[in-house]
């Protein structure tokens, strides 16, 4: 019979024992035992050894070309993913590609994508009160009708940029939902909900109790003394300020043009615009002071009388203020 031994380090084959007497036997023999000693001798040829190492090179050059195939589509994944708004998923896909195995110039583009999107994604902040002003914990938060992984516990929560639902609930308390736009780049938003208890069947409603009267003087505005007294001084003001120029002005042309010459009717009527812009001046000024004096002391519950009189006199206007406050 026809033997092979076959290690890793050697391969033998043999002929039957007396081959030589058995020449003239069939040729099926020889068929099948140069078949074998022609596998031998290519198993241990060089070139069969070139073959060998060509077939592993060639399975990992196609394991890395595939690698780097699914990189480019993740990179493409992530920017149809970006320019969507969904920043978190993008975020998650550009990170595969973030490999130095995919590449330098795949692997730095991906990186610089990555942090563009961690800088952009906003993140929000929940909490919530009940109507007393106490803070609730045992709240669960869902967005988008999606609730979120732990209840309420003060950490920002990443979600995409965009229009987006915030439902609060817990157990007692009414639901609460709120729709809000979220901006990129908006960082630790707080979104607060005040929630309130759920009404129980049959129970008596609840009465407010009213609040305790103030023993002091209540709350108060500007009586409307001082308005009057205030517009009396702006008035007052603006009159000193217009016969000043215009007596000024006046006095200048007579120095011009008549001094000292000048007739006792120009220089009476330049000496009337001065005087009447000193009194305008008084009275705009007391005017203002009452005004101030009068929403300082009043009170709601009295109302102060405040009266303006005015006199003239030969040389001068005199001006009066007086009132109960």
């Amino acid at each position: 019979m026809w033997t092979r031994r076959q290690s890793s380090s050697d391969c033998e084959c043999e002929l039957p024992t007396g081959c030589g007497r058995h020449l003239g036997q069939s040729a099926a023999w020889w068929r099948a035992g140069s078949t074998l000693v022609v596998g031998c001798a290519l198993f241990l040829s060089p070139a069969g050894a070139n073959a060998r190492g060509t077939d592993q090179a060639s399975g990992t050059r196609a394991t890395a070309n595939e690698f780097k195939i699914a990189c480019s589509r993740s990179f493409e994944e992530s920017q149809r993913l970006r320019n969507n708004s969904q920043y978190i998923a993008a975020s998650e896909e550009v990170l595969k590609c973030a490999d130095p195995k995919c590449g330098e110039a795949l692997f730095d583009e991906c990186t610089k994508i990555y942090g563009e999107l961690q800088t952009a994604t906003p993140s929000v902040v929940f909490a919530a009160r009940d109507g007393a002003g106490n803070e609730l914990t045992g709240v669960s938060v869902s967005i988008d009708g999606q609730p979120t992984a732990d209840p309420l516990d003060g950490k920002p929560v990443r979600v995409d940029p965009g229009s987006h639902q915030f439902s609060f609930s817990s157990a007692g308390y009414d639901v609460i939902e709120q729709t809000l736009l979220i901006r990129a780049g908006e960082q630790y938003r707080p979104i607060n909900a005040t929630m309130q208890q759920t009404a129980v069947a049959g129970a008596p409603p609840s009465v407010a109790t009213p609040a305790p009267a103030s023993s002091g003087r209540s709350r108060r505005g500007a009586p409307l003394a001082s308005y009057v007294l205030g517009g009396i001084g702006v008035v007052g003001l603006g009159t000193f300020v217009a016969f000043r120029v215009l007596g000024a002005s006046q006095f200048e042309d007579l120095e011009r043009n008549c001094k000292p010459n000048c007739t006792a009717s120009e220089v009476d009527n330049v000496r009337q615009k001065y005087l009447i812009s000193d009194i305008a001046l008084g009275v705009g000024a007391a005017a203002a002071v009452a005004a101030v004096t009068v929403y300082l002391v009043s009170s709601a519950e009295r109302s102060p009388r405040v009266s303006l009189q005015l006199s003239p006199s030969p040389h001068a206007l005199g001006a009066h203020v007086g009132g109960t406050f």
